[in-house]
């Protein structure tokens, strides 16, 4: 069934502008679980040349350990102000996930707030949004090509995303999820009854 997104988030619509030539990478705990230092190691490997930030609280214990890392570019946990300031200024987010069943919060946040996503294909985000999206890649080459047009400031190919990843919203949509769980949860109530 289908999640709307909270008022809280929507209200950051078309709020973005640009200005900071980063891409932005959400990937927590890199310091803590194998799953995440896979990602990250990935991530820093295949893109990690290109100027970026990377949020996420870094440790299970709530304490930062940046020291650890010695990556200067982790931010770790950031207040949810900052982390707005950040979707509203980078040049884009990264999205790494391929799992066709799952999807984080954070890809979402980006595009209601109008932040370009690029985001790797076989994911939720390519099964909600279609296969023609202009943000979805295939391989990290071609993730690698459409960050560097957008961190040098491709306006075009910045505008061609924003319109088109707006679609994947539509899933989102409180008036949509109401209905879809309307068409859902009442045929079953009128049987219990």
């Amino acid at each position: 069934m289908p999640l709307a997104l909270p008022p809280s988030i929507l209200k950051h619509t078309d709020s973005w502008t640009g200005g900071d030539e980063r891409v932005l990478f959400v990937c927590p705990n890199i310091d803590q679980i194998d799953y995440y230092a896979r990602i990250y190691r990935q991530f820093k490997a295949e893109l990690g040349t290109l100027p970026h930030a990377i949020a996420g609280r870094q440790s299970l214990d709530g304490v930062e350990d940046q020291k650890k890392t010695q990556d200067s570019s982790i931010l770790g946990y950031i207040s949810r102000d900052e982390l707005d300031r950040y979707m509203k200024k980078c040049s884009a987010m990264f999205y790494h996930s391929q799992e066709p069943r799952h999807l984080h919060y954070h890809p979402l946040e980006a595009i209601v707030t109008g932040l370009p996503l690029v985001f790797m294909d076989q994911g939720l985000l390519e099964k909600l949004g279609g296969s023609d999206q202009p943000g979805l890649c295939r391989t990290y080459s071609e993730a690698r090509e459409k960050l560097e047009r957008l961190v040098s400031g491709d306006k075009k190919l910045a505008m061609t995303i924003q319109d088109r990843q707006r679609s994947i919203l539509n899933h989102f949509d409180p008036h949509y999820c109401e209905s879809e769980w309307k068409k859902s949860f009442i045929p079953l109530a009128r049987k219990a009854a």
